[in-house]
């Protein structure tokens, strides 16, 4: 590992600058490979929203070799410095101007959903996915849902589609995180969580394969602030 290397594996950019520099990147990708804006996907930690992001996970949608040699090229035309610190048919990893490590991935469309599972993480909610999809006698891996018995294929092309296979609601990125983790294959329970508006209000929170709460804003965004509160207070608890 060179000192770039080392330097960038351990940078944290505030979430904004992340931003930033995917919507450049992106712009030079597309126009080194031709991809159309919705077949490159930022993964990791920016999709799942956290104020502090690392490496920057972009997921490049495509049939084939993707052209890793020309978006190097590009890149560096762009001004940027580049260092390549792997390259293969399916992946590359550089670090760009010392700063930003920046991991391109190639993903078929019909493998799609589940390579963006493995993709956005967290790391400890893919093993809670993996292990609840054991328990059916399936296999989950960033290529597909498969049944353990005969490899056939049950879910791949959409993350709604492997939820729902799995029997599990659909848990947004943003919640994919470390404490939902202990929920997915948990036992459902009943948390109250009182309202901020009015002592007299209280939010009957279902944490578990099928998390929910009683409020309105539940019904329309499938999270809220409720359920939130009871993950934290769950995983104070535990």
């Amino acid at each position: 590992m060179t000192t770039e290397h080392h330097k960038a594996n351990g940078e944290k950019h505030d979430h904004a600058a992340a931003g930033l520099f995917i919507e450049e990147v992106t712009g030079i990708i597309r126009s080194a490979s031709g991809l159309a804006p919705d077949c490159i996907v930022p993964c990791g930690s920016y999709r799942r929203g956290k104020p502090q992001v690392g490496d920057i996970d972009l997921v490049l949608v495509m049939d084939g070799a993707a052209p890793y040699d020309r978006i190097l090229e590009a890149i560096v035309s762009a001004g940027h410095r580049c260092e390549v610190v792997q390259k293969g048919s399916k992946q590359m990893s550089l670090v760009v101007d010392g700063e930003w490590l920046l991991e391109l991935k190639r993903s078929a469309p019909d493998e799609l959903g589940a390579f963006l599972l493995f993709a956005t993480g967290s790391g400890k909610f893919n093993v809670a996915m993996r292990g609840h999809a054991k328990h059916h006698g399936m296999k989950l891996n960033r290529y597909g849902l498969t049944d353990r018995r005969n490899g056939a294929v049950i879910a791949s092309k959409t993350e709604a589609e492997i939820f729902d296979a799995l029997g599990l609601a659909f848990v947004p990125p943003a919640r994919r995180q470390g404490e939902d983790s202990l929920w997915i294959i948990a036992p459902s329970r009943e948390h109250v969580v009182q309202s901020d508006s009015s002592p007299l209000i209280a939010y009957t929170v279902t944490l578990g394969p099928r998390t929910a709460c009683d409020c309105k804003g539940f019904t329309y965004r499938q999270t809220c602030k409720h359920v939130d509160r009871a993950l934290a207070a769950a995983a104070s608890a535990a």
